[in-house]
């Protein structure tokens, strides 16, 4: 995302401004068919390992399952031996 000067193949515009941070780092991103569709953040607590999901809008159920899956597949990478929540919200 850094690299392109026209990004609006990538992310739609109204949703560039919600990547930006106070100190400059970009959050890792969700992606739906190649474009940004929201943020996750992964939080390892105990013996649970956390993925929050925040979307920018609506995606099909089909694409959150997949979502579903892919953050299950990160933390049982991070954390194999936790309990995974995963988590969408705003």
């Amino acid at each position: 995302m850094l690299g392109r000067a026209d990004r609006t193949g990538i992310i739609r515009p109204e949703h560039t401004k919600l990547m930006a941070s106070k100190n400059g780092l970009i959050p890792a991103m969700v992606l739906v068919d190649g474009v940004v569709a929201g943020t996750w953040r992964v939080e390892v607590k105990r013996k649970t390992c956390a993925v929050a999901i925040r979307l920018f809008e609506k995606v099909s159920a089909k694409d959150r399952k997949a979502i579903e899956a892919e953050a299950a597949s990160v933390a049982k990478f991070l954390a194999p031996e936790a309990a995974l929540a995963v988590t969408f919200g705003d």
